[in-house]
């Protein structure tokens, strides 16, 4: 089945007004995995989410490093190992994931530090480590990882972190409640303050114009910001649904119009009452009117294929009925839908080109 997608424009917030307390009412009936930020994680192809029952379930083939055993074939296998588990992240070769009792268990490689908190160049089977308990907050993330606890200290590792910093604890001078792990380290306060620290190898976001500061800096932007996902370029979400850009915007992943950088943190043009955010290449926006969105680097065919085709603004995706979450990185999107089911979308190939446009022509693989 071949979808077509349109432009949403100013149409957007309008929406919101018509349909948000139909998804307030939706989203408070569903008490299922796919509601909070730790229940899913996507990478390398693959989604693992946190079921009601502690385990951990994969939807589709997975990376060898941390797929542990089941069939490298598309389909849903339980992750061994985990039980009580309440939340999970996972990176290019590694994974995070938090018990109930508050720990970190880990598992995968560990090329280029991402874990970095123990000396073993590959964690075989996940395994629990008692000295990153007491955690409030985690990520994973390409070679990153970072850890928030109870006492407000965080402590970071990855790729082409100085050894000076990597893993030693710090705190900020505000109430934390979530840090983001990537080239760039965020952490956004209970007030909706952001604060960065990092190495960025496009734009700097610090006063210095520094491309490298491993000391937090807090970031002018003008709302109480909920979340935020980076690389590339970042996109922060606010809680009254306004969105903040900033950074490089190659193919459209800021879905500003254009791939122009954003130099300076601004606000977005054309999104408004969005709830959340994900993706890379390819974004995927929620709107609190249950609308689901996308931009970015939407092709998926050989490298000497035309760039033409970028979406460099919200498309709607017509999701399957029912759809009430999701969750993205890269080029895979999966949909959490009502019934507990998950929806990947599919590309198809283009009728005259030997393209796919991941955006435009698609079906969904149902997992049950």
């Amino acid at each position: 089945m071949k979808r077509m997608t349109r432009l949403l424009g100013t149409l957007i917030a309008t929406s919101l007004l018509l349909s948000a307390c139909t998804v307030i009412e939706a989203d408070a009936r569903y008490q299922g995995p796919g509601l909070e930020r730790h229940k899913g994680s996507v990478q390398t192809g693959a989604l693992y989410m946190v079921q009601d029952d502690g385990t951990v379930l994969r939807y589709g083939p997975g990376n060898g490093y941390i797929r542990l055993t089941g069939p490298r074939e598309d389909g849903v296998f339980k992750v061994p190992g985990l039980e009580n588990i309440v939340g999970i992240e996972v990176g290019s070769m590694h994974a995070l994931a938090l018990d109930r009792e508050g720990c970190i268990w880990a598992w995968g490689r560990n090329d280029y530090d991402p874990l970095g908190f123990q000396s073993k160049e590959e964690i075989e089977q996940p395994t629990r480590y008692n000295e990153l308990c007491n955690i409030k907050d985690f990520d994973a993330e390409s070679y990153f990882s970072v850890v928030l606890h109870d006492d407000n200290t965080i402590r970071f590792w990855g790729d082409e972190v100085p050894q000076n910093v990597m893993g030693k604890p710090f705190t900020i001078k505000d109430v934390i409640e979530q840090v983001y792990a990537g080239g760039l380290f965020f952490a956004v306060s209970e007030g909706g303050n952001v604060y960065t620290w990092g190495g960025s190898s496009h734009y700097s976001p610090f006063s210095s114009g520094a491309k490298d500061q491993w000391k937090p800096e807090l970031l002018d932007i003008p709302c109480s910001v909920k979340g935020v996902d980076y690389s590339p370029g970042a996109v922060f979400f606010c809680d009254n649904g306004d969105v903040y850009v900033f950074g490089q915007n190659g193919a459209g992943s800021l879905g500003t119009g254009d791939s122009a950088p954003r130099k300076k943190i601004e606000k977005h043009p054309y999104l408004s009452g969005v709830e959340k955010v994900e993706g890379g290449p390819i974004r995927i926006a929620k709107l609190m009117s249950n609308q689901y969105v996308g931009w970015g680097d939407q092709i998926i065919a050989p490298a000497e294929a035309s760039n033409s085709s970028y979406v460099v603004e919200p498309l709607e995706i017509d999701v399957p009925e029912g759809t009430i979450d999701f969750y993205s990185n890269r080029y895979s999107v999966y949909f959490i839908n009502e019934d507990g089911s998950v929806a990947k979308l599919i590309p198809e190939e283009h009728w005259l080109w030997p393209y796919k446009y991941l955006l435009e022509y698609y079906h969904f693989r149902i997992y049950n």
